[in-house]
């Protein structure tokens, strides 16, 4: 490990310390550090039940977009492509709105509709931009996502004004919201996000190859359709399990793999992809602590911090490709 690389990672931990205690101090509630060294009851119960399943909700968010975010730029090699860009999100949160909404009598679950959402959009966009076959520039990508996108969002806003009881509710969780969280939202979105991250660190090795082009790849022994369908699939089931519990958080899947790569400085992938979810923790941690000062002592959706962050960003890079 280097010396630049430790002194980045001492930084991030500092700003998780930092993101920590602002959750803390920031809040309806507000609490001091004092009250919980003295044995005070009711602290010790809003942190262990309010304040911490939060915390880690949004540090298990980060770590997932993170992932999702480093997949997809890997399989695309498109600095553009993300999970929201591409509108995967979108359609996850489509299906979402309907299965509480439209389908809601038919008790469908929630994720498996996210998950379905989730590939139906992503093949779209394929088709949409010939991606599958290779022919796909990053404006064009870009394109393409952005239209489907638009799409599913006005499909979205038909699914809410066909149920009016459930409308408003569903306006605040395609926000992007962590407020709420409890245990039972912990226990059921680790597993996904454990799993994605472990297939995405399995197959760091094989996207290294990748970067060298499908030929080099190929020659190389690399199985590529097979690596892409693979990355596809953990791209879909970690995008679906997040939109399921918070709803679409936006650009986090955008903007950390950039930074991780910046640096590092360099694109290996053994490294690129921790490190993304190192920072996509940190940042969602940030996002929401910024999200309560915003309008303290209210709070507003984490995704809209994300995308007042995000979306300068995703201008920097398209003007960025565009030269």
């Amino acid at each position: 490990m280097t010396r630049a690389l430790r002194v980045y990672l001492l930084t991030l931990m500092a700003l998780l310390l930092a993101a920590w205690l602002s959750l803390l101090a920031f809040s309806e509630h507000p609490l001091m550090l004092s009250g919980l060294w003295q044995g005070d009851d009711m602290s010790a119960l809003i942190v262990r039940d309010v304040r911490l399943p939060r915390m880690l909700v949004c540090a298990l968010v980060g770590v997932g977009l993170g992932m999702a975010g480093s997949l997809l730029q890997a399989v695309t090699r498109n600095a553009l492509a993300s999970p929201h860009v591409l509108g995967i999100n979108q359609g996850a949160g489509l299906f979402v709105a309907l299965s509480l909404g439209v389908l809601q009598r038919w008790q469908l679950p929630t994720l498996a509709m996210a998950c379905a959402g989730a590939t139906l959009s992503g093949a779209l966009v394929m088709l949409l931009s010939g991606l599958h076959r290779g022919r796909a520039s990053g404006v064009r990508l870009v394109l393409s996502g952005v239209a489907l996108s638009s799409l599913l969002a006005a499909m979205t806003d038909g699914a809410v004004m066909l149920n009016d009881e459930l409308g408003v509710s569903i306006v605040a969780f395609m926000a992007g919201s962590v407020d709420g969280m409890t245990w039972q939202d912990v226990a059921g979105l680790w597993p996904w996000v454990l799993c994605a991250t472990l297939g995405a660190l399995l197959l760091a090795h094989p996207l290294n190859l990748l970067q060298l082009g499908d030929e080099a790849a190929h020659a190389l022994g690399l199985k590529t359709p097979t690596v892409r369908v693979l990355c596809a699939l953990l791209v879909v089931v970690v995008a679906g399990a997040i939109v399921t519990y918070v709803g679409a958080i936006p650009f986090v899947c955008l903007i950390v793999p950039h930074t991780a790569r910046a640096l590092l400085g360099r694109q290996d992938y053994r490294l690129v992809l921790p490190l993304a979810g190192l920072l996509g923790g940190v940042l969602m941690l940030l996002s929401d602590a910024l999200s309560r000062l915003v309008s303290y002592p209210f709070e507003s959706p984490v995704g809209i911090v994300t995308a007042l962050i995000g979306a300068p960003f995703f201008l920097y890079l398209t003007w960025k490709q565009r030269r």
